[in-house]
């Protein structure tokens, strides 16, 4: 320890430390040392080099013209501020995992079922037998091309096509469920272009492929369908395929 305390008596050493502890640019832990330093002997030859670059620096300051900040440097600064605080309030409110989890479901299936009744404006209940249980809306980032709505009481399929152009006959669309466990595409059968509403009855297994989905996808493939039921590369149009349970 008293060797340590040694170094601080050396000129070069106290100067070095002094000024650039004044100036700000110590690191951290010798800057605490320095401070655990002068606290402890406030006239020690380190304390008076510190006091007199503080001196220093201060008249060097006082002689220098005040320089008004740009006026887009402070909008700047204010628009970052207001922006930090509508940050803190929104995390206060949604600080609860669970709540903003619901509050992120609760916005996509607003949005998806708002983008419907847009789209199609009928009464749901033209459409399909019983209450709507799945709904998706497929599009290829741009263009919303496919509604499809899933009734759950007889397991009906509507399928209504907003923008989809037309195919060569040695071509046809194609619908996938993706699923959420596997992420693997099943096929949900091939998509006639009419611009009538295609009602058709699942059967108990394609059913099952629309609950367990995340989303439907859209493909071109070969006419009568995928060989060996693996899709093209050949994507068109997806969609998240949203329960309405959760909505309602």
């Amino acid at each position: 320890m008293p060797g340590q305390l040694n170094r601080y008596s050396q000129p070069n050493i106290v100067e070095h430390l002094a000024s650039n502890y004044v100036i700000g640019t110590l690191p951290p832990r010798v800057r605490a040392r320095m401070e655990t330093l002068i606290q402890l002997e406030t006239d020690s030859v380190l304390s008076q080099r510190v006091r007199y670059w503080e001196s220093t620096m201060a008249s060097l300051d006082e002689n220098v013209e005040e320089i008004a900040p740009k006026q887009e440097t402070w909008q700047h600064i204010v628009d970052q501020v207001n922006k930090e605080q509508s940050k803190t309030k929104r995390k206060q409110w949604l600080k609860w995992p669970r709540l903003e989890l619901a509050f992120h479901r609760f916005a996509t299936i607003a949005i998806v079922m708002v983008l419907a009744v847009i789209l199609y404006p009928g009464s749901q209940s033209d459409k399909g037998t019983g209450e709507l249980s799945y709904i998706a809306v497929l599009s290829d980032g741009n263009t919303h091309n496919l509604v499809a709505s899933a009734y759950g009481k007889h397991r009906e399929l509507v399928l209504d096509v907003i923008n989809l152009p037309e195919l060569s006959p040695s071509h046809a669309y194609e619908l996938w469920a993706i699923s959420k466990s596997d992420k693997q595409p099943r096929s949900l059968g091939i998509v006639p272009v009419t611009p009538v509403s295609q009602k058709r009855h699942l059967s108990e297994k394609q059913w099952r492929l629309i609950q367990s989905s995340e989303s439907l996808h859209l493909t071109m493939e070969l006419a009568g369908g995928a060989l060996r039921g693996i899709p093209s590369h050949s994507l068109i149009a997806k969609g998240a395929c949203i329960t309405v349970d959760e909505w309602e």
